[in-house]
Formats: structure tokens, sequence, C-alpha cells
């Protein structure tokens, strides 16, 4: 240029030059904000893609463990173990808060910076955000609700196994039973032994009423399409049919000792009377005479013979 004579090519020339180096300077700006732009991508790419690729399989392990818990369970031991279960659940979720919410803000920047995955880079952060949100409401639900059905299942086997044991224990004492016969004192002493069972049995009846309440309870505590509320309502049902039948297989039993050993009684009685009698009888009968041929001997020996007929009365 400095050596060019001046006129129209050295314009055209000139033109060119500042064209060329005007789009070199813009190419150059550009590539220097790019690599700006790349150099601040670059960790945010790593930081987001670290924070997900540590969370993501902790949530796939976390979410199995909540869908295997059993909230209708019946069983004391299972009920504890799942409770563990939902507590270092709890625990888990605490310790990873930081990272989610760290997440959102590095999904958030790193959106900013890369427009063109940004629909792709918010999707996934609000993927694993909604999923961690659902296992923090879940949790802490399902906790209570099994912490509510473990409570209700204590109170139901605290009052159906001691109610249980009575039935068996009062049925094999009814079972056991034996005819008294005439044994007047037999006949009493298991009179006493019905009127005592009938007596713990009606004592009982507040456990009874205790039961049913547990039970209700106890069902309400279930989803009501669970297979374990039929199974508790019909526990439920016998036990109170059994406490019921009882009752009243020992009033008939009371019954019946009442009239065996009232009629012991009357027999015994008869006996006792018979036997004081038959030694005056036969005093009278070995001290009769030979049959007279006298009339007025034999009326009187008629009228002794009443004696004997009084004998067959007996």
């Amino acid at each position: 240029m400095d050596t060019s004579e001046p006129g129209p090519d050295r314009d055209a020339l000139e033109d060119k030059l500042n064209d060329a180096t005007q789009r070199w300077e813009t190419v150059k700006k550009q590539t220097a904000d790019r690599q700006e732009q790349l150099d601040q991508v670059l960790p945010l790419a790593k930081e987001f893609h670290s924070e997900i690729q540590d969370i993501t399989p902790w949530l796939n392990e976390a979410e199995k463990r909540l869908q295997a818990v059993e909230p209708d369970s019946c069983d004391l031991r299972s009920i504890e173990k799942q409770l563990d279960t939902l507590d270092e659940l709890k625990k888990e979720i605490a310790d990873r808060r930081p990272i989610v919410e760290t997440a959102k803000e590095t999904s958030s920047s790193l959106s900013n910076s890369c427009s063109a995955d940004r629909y792709v880079i918010e999707g996934e952060e609000q993927d694993v955000r909604k999923r961690f949100d659902n296992l923090s409401a879940e949790v802490p639900r399902l906790e209570d609700n099994l912490s509510a059905l473990k409570d209700a299942l204590e109170k139901y086997n605290k009052t159906l196994t001691p109610t249980e044991e009575l039935l068996e224990r009062t049925e094999k004492a009814l079972a056991s039973r034996e005819p008294t016969g005439i044994n007047v004192d037999k006949g009493k002493d298991q009179l006493k032994a019905v009127e005592d069972l009938s007596s713990s049995l009606r004592a009982a009846e507040p456990d009874v009423n205790d039961l049913k309440e547990a039970g209700d309870k106890l069902t309400s505590a279930m989803d009501p399409k669970s297979a374990e509320v039929p199974r508790v309502n019909q526990e439920v049902d016998a036990v109170t049919r059994r406490y019921n039948d009882l009752l009243e297989n020992l009033n008939n039993e009371k019954d019946q000792l009442e009239k065996e050993t009232e009629k012991a009684l009357k027999f015994q009685d008869a006996l006792h009377n018979l036997e004081e009698w038959l030694p005056r009888v036969e005093e009278a009968v070995a001290a009769q005479e030979p049959i007279s041929s006298d009339p007025e001997v034999v009326k009187q020996q008629l009228q002794q013979a009443e004696v004997s007929d009084s004998f067959e009365r007996y």
C-alpha cells in the first residue's frame, strides 16, 4: 500500500484490506467469546453430570426399597423392619437434598450457556427433582401410616391373646366335666366350678369389647382393599361367637348340674330315711310270731303286716 500509486487500484486494494481486517477481528472476537463460553460451560457440564450421576443410581435403588414396603402388613417384626428402612431413607434423603438443590442451580446456569441442549438439561433435572420430591413426600407418609398400624396391631394383639387364652381354658374345663351321678358333693363342686367359670367369663366382657374396638382401629389403619381386613374381621367375629357360645353353654351346664344335684339330694335323703327305717322294720319282722288260727290274733298280725306294705313303698 505504501509503494502503490494513488488511484483507483490502490483504493480498491485498501478497501479489500480493511474488509479482511474487520472480518478477521470479528472472527477473532467470536472465537475468543466462544472460548470463554466453553471455559465456563465445561466445569458446569462436568458438575451437572456429576450431580445427576451421583443422585440417579441412588434414586433408582431408593424407589425400589420404597416399593418393597408393605403398608398393610400384620406382622410386628415386618413392620418394625420396614420402619427401619423408611428411617434410613429419610436420612439418605436429607443427606442428598443439597445435591438436588445444587443440581437445580447448576442446570439453570448450564442451560443458559447451552441453548441447543436447554430442554434436555432442564428435562433431566426436572425429572430427577420430581422423583426426589415424590420420594421425600412418600417416605414420611408411609412412616406415619406404618407407625399407626403398628400401634393398632400392638393393642389388638394385647387384647386378642389373653381373651383367646381365657376362652381356651374355659372350653377345656367345660369339656373335662364328668357326670356327677348321685354324688352330691361332686355335683356341688362342679356347680361351683361352672359358676366360677361363668363369672370369670362375664368379667372378661370388657376385654371382648376392647378387642372389637381394637379390631376396628386396626382395619381402619389398613387399605380398605387389603386382604388383611376381612381376615381380622373374621378373627374378631370368631372370638365373639366363641365367647357368646361359651356363656350359653355354661348357663346350660349350670342348669343341668342344678337339676342333677337336686335329684341326687332327694335320692340321698330318701336313702337316709330308708336306712333309718329299715332296722326298726327288720326288728319288727323278726319279732313276728307264727300265724295264729285265732281270728283276733290274726287281725293283730294283719295290722303288723302293714309295716311290710310301708317297706314296699320305699
